[in-house]
């Protein structure tokens, strides 16, 4: 593009490549150094996602560190799952198998394996750590010399002693499709079609660790597509330009904080307007709900995009309960079950021909899916045009696969809250910031200085400043008691959130718990906010985990529920947050002796997860390992 010689180029490519560059020519200074600067980004992470950063403390080496890590360094990492044995092989079983699952494998933990940061729905890899015993060689012959065959038996064993590593032999793309449990079960979806039975019975032993996914290509075929932009929507994708103003809009109206203003204002908007929604307040309940509801009655054609599978499934769940249609974008075990029959796959089915997949895909008006599952789907953009996107935790996406995504419509509304989680970003601060060359240039024009913030934190605040009919946060708050409220109302929300209902200015009382066996549970028998500082233990292997907050988090976790005995339910009455994955696997690893040794068995449904995977749900009681300790 900087230097195109279009010439040298096979005529195949030649058109694609003469309208890159004819669409680059036509930039402005401010575009072109905004698409250097996100390409720049972009490689960068492409970088440290395959090879990873041998510089930093317990880097896991990206994908190379498949055959670049030994096994004690994955091993503690929480990585690596070794010495599973074949149990049952489904690999070629038709899609309604276990019910739904579809081709599967199932293997057999061993009785001492290691813990692993695995959950349902990830993506891993399987390969074969040794050879099956060949049962023919073992065989006794009576032809043969006892000597032999025992040198042959010998021979044959300690070939199969060693471990295989993942560059000798063929690899299995998998899925986790339920979650580990205490039998030892591993139940695998199977990405990799028509496997061959021999190759799976040629070995004893396997092994698993995390598959990564290249999506950077979409978002630099993402920035194609936004330079070829009729110049006034690149200006406002850019927020360069403000975003028009609707019709009827009163300068002196007060800010919008109610969910119904929210949506009157939103709808209102010619081009985009984005929504503060702080954690509990409805954003996905009430406001995207209505939005649907509205736009529905509109005979609008949207896009309902989110950052994670699990928010995608809330909104299902909310298109379900309104009665509405839509199709889900993403596959089988990314979905929640009750939703699968909503999947583009089961959704054309039935379809006898062409013509009928088409009509089909044409006449349904909502489309719902992660931004990378909807970027995956470029054919969908050609068949179908839509009138808007609605983007919830738009503020755990970066500018680039958002780009990528609002270039294919006319308006969008997005919805987040950039206090709560950032985007997920590999490298450091310093390498994301702008170039010195180009950071003034675009802090001037764009408000843009580094890219690993979000690109609805990046319009957010330029609505804040420039453009109050573009934005809106929600005030009322129905999830924390008002205690903890304060602990982010005056800091983070300038003292805006609200507490309307009568439970959240309750007192705290827990008459019929047990009788606390020390000062710690003590405190949270009578107390609803604790903190309790830990410190460093010889017995931490890295940064990322803590033994000392292991247990005192599994201790509490069992107190609560001896305090709420029968009423205890793991799937709403406890919560534990864990910052690291490292950190989640020793808490569940405590959690599982104690659940033996205190005859709790709900110790073991307990969810453990790092607050990512927490966003959006709730609990009546959170416990919370940081793992972050500074010695003063």
């Amino acid at each position: 593009v900087l230097h195109p010689n279009l010439a040298a180029l096979p005529s195949f490519g030649r058109t694609k490549a003469e309208k890159i560059a004819n669409a680059w020519a036509a930039a402005d200074p401010v575009e072109r150094a905004y698409c250097l600067e996100m390409t720049r980004f972009v490689a960068r992470e492409m970088r440290l996602t395959l090879l990873g950063d041998d510089s930093r403390p317990g880097d896991a080496g990206g994908q190379a560190g498949l055959w670049r890590l030994p096994a004690a360094r994955k091993q503690q990492n929480f990585s690596l799952l070794d010495g599973l044995e074949l149990l049952e092989d489904h690999s070629n079983a038709d899609d309604s198998a276990r019910n739904g699952l579809g081709p599967h494998l199932i293997f057999q933990r061993s009785a001492d394996g290691k813990e692993v940061n695995f959950r349902a729905g990830d993506t891993l890899i399987l390969y074969p750590r040794r050879k099956a015993v060949s049962s023919q060689l073992l065989a006794v012959s009576s032809e043969q010399e006892p000597n032999t065959k025992a040198a042959a038996n010998s021979q044959q064993l300690t070939a199969n002693s060693s471990n295989l590593s993942v560059l000798d032999a063929q690899v299995v793309k998998v899925t986790l499709a339920e979650d580990l449990t205490a039998d030892g079960r591993v139940v695998l979806s199977v990405r990799n079609r028509r496997l061959a039975p021999r190759y799976l019975a040629g070995h004893s032993h396997w092994a698993l660790e995390p598959d990564t996914y290249d999506t950077f290509r979409r978002e630099w075929a993402g920035l194609s597509a936004f330079l070829g932009l009729a110049p006034e929507r690149r200006q406002r994708l850019m927020a360069r330009t403000g975003p028009r103003m609707p019709e009827g809009w009163d300068a002196a109206a007060p800010p919008a904080i109610t969910a119904p203003e929210v949506v009157r204002r939103a709808l209102a908007a010619p081009d985009w307007f984005v929504l503060c929604g702080p954690p509990g307040t409805g954003k996905t309940r009430a406001v995207l709900r209505e939005l649907a509801e509205r736009l529905y009655r509109e005979d609008k054609q949207v896009l309902l995009a989110a950052y994670t599978n699990r928010a995608v499934d809330e909104i299902c769940e909310q298109l379900v309960a309104a009665k509405l249609p839509f199709i889900r974008v993403g596959s089988r075990l990314s979905t929640s079950g009750q939703y699968r029959e909503y999947l583009l796959d089961n959704m054309i089915r039935d379809c006898s021909n062409r013509q009928a997949v088409r009509t089909r895909l044409i006449g349904c008006p909502f489309y719902v899916g992660t931004v990378a599952s909807l970027l995956g789907k470029p054919e969908l953009f050609l068949l179908k045009n839509f009138d808007l996107a609605v983007v919830d935790e738009a503020s755990q996406v970066l500018e680039g696969p958002m780009l990528a995504l609002l270039a294919k419509v006319p308006k969008f509304i997005l919805i987040g809250d950039h206090r709560q989680l950032p985007a997920v970003v590999t490298q450091e601060p310093e390498f994301s910031a702008i170039a010195p060359e180009a950071a003034g240039l675009l802090r001037e024009e764009l408000g843009l200085s580094n890219l690993r913030n979000s690109y609805f934190e990046r319009l957010f605040k330029r609505a804040e400043a420039r453009w109050p009919h573009a934005h809106g946060t929600l005030a009322d708050h129905y999830r924390m008691h008002s205690e903890l409220v304060v602990l982010v109302n005056d800091d983070f929300y300038e003292g805006l959130l609200r507490c309307p209902m009568t439970w959240q200015h309750e007192p705290l009382s827990r008459p019929t718990w047990p009788a606390p066996a020390d000062a710690f549970l003590q405190r949270i028998k009578n107390e609803r906010l604790i903190f309790v500082p830990t410190r460093r233990q010889s017995e931490d292997l890295s940064m990322k985990e803590s033994v000392q907050e292991a247990e005192l988090a599994a201790r509490a976790a069992a107190y609560v529920a001896q305090g709420y005995g029968r009423n205890f339910n793991p799937e709403s009455t406890l919560g534990i947050i864990a910052s690291y994955r490292n950190q989640a696997a020793r808490i569940r690893a405590r959690l599982a002796q104690l659940a033996v040794e205190l005859d709790l068995p709900g110790l073991l449904s307990i969810s453990v997860d790092t607050v990512e995977r927490y966003q959006g749900s709730q609990r009546e009681v959170i416990i919370v390992s940081f793992c972050c300790h500074q010695e003063h």
